[in-house]
């Protein structure tokens, strides 16, 4: 919730091996890029969030990066809590 559209320059990931059972709550469209960058699951009854982005200084100062980090956390700690 209120994180905009990212346009990072961060490292790529092609070729990795994604569960079927993953909810993909941000994609890339970048042709070098596996499309999911941002999904939580697979596990049911543990709250997990990947965010394949993060490897550069300038990702981690970008204020929509830090807002997904923030509901990253707040929901994979809360009970109840609604999805990044």
């Amino acid at each position: 919730a209120g994180v905009p559209a990212l346009w990072v320059n961060d490292e790529l990931y092609r070729g990795m091996w994604h569960s079927p059972r993953i909810e993909v709550l941000m994609e890339t469209t970048h042709p070098e890029n596996d499309p999911p960058v941002v999904y939580v699951g697979p596990h049911p009854t543990a709250r997990s969030v990947f965010i394949q982005l993060g490897h550069s200084a300038q990702t981690m100062r970008d204020p929509a990066f830090q807002r997904l980090l923030e509901n990253a956390v707040q929901w994979a700690a809360s009970p109840q809590g609604k999805k990044p």
